[in-house]
């Protein structure tokens, strides 16, 4: 697997949990003082992928909905490790790249016989 997919790409989950229906941003952590689990906002968990980042060539971009086009700043990931996207319920994964954060999007998996792997649309997160 090394071979193929040989680059480690840091990517950040959001951490959270759904309260009331409502996304909320952050995860319970131990109070210094008592011990009890306390609600705090925020949090994002660092984790590495193997894989490969590539430019994503117009072939693979008319699987891509107009508005994602007209926007740019699309990129395709190989990887074997399985990252989040915006069509689950949880928030997408987000990939660091060339000192940019990049939104997970869409995928495709491949099972090839050879190497099984997943093919992920990331496109630039220019609001964070």
């Amino acid at each position: 697997m090394k071979s193929l997919f040989h680059k480690d790409i840091n990517c950040l989950r959001i951490k959270g949990q759904r309260i009331d229906g409502t996304w909320q941003e952050g995860d319970y952590v131990p109070d210094p003082a008592t011990g009890d689990p306390v609600w705090t906002a925020g949090g994002r968990t660092p984790f590495v992928v193997s894989g490969s980042i590539q430019p994503a060539k117009d072939a693979l971009l008319k699987n891509v909905d107009e508005v994602r086009r007209r926007r740019g700043g699309i990129r395709v990931v190989y990887a074997t490790d399985v990252l989040r996207t915006v069509e689950g319920d949880l928030p997408p994964d987000i990939v660091l790249y060339e000192g940019r954060e990049y939104e997970v999007f869409g995928e495709s998996k491949y099972n090839s016989g050879i190497i099984s792997h997943n093919r992920y649309y990331i496109q630039e997160v220019n609001d964070r």
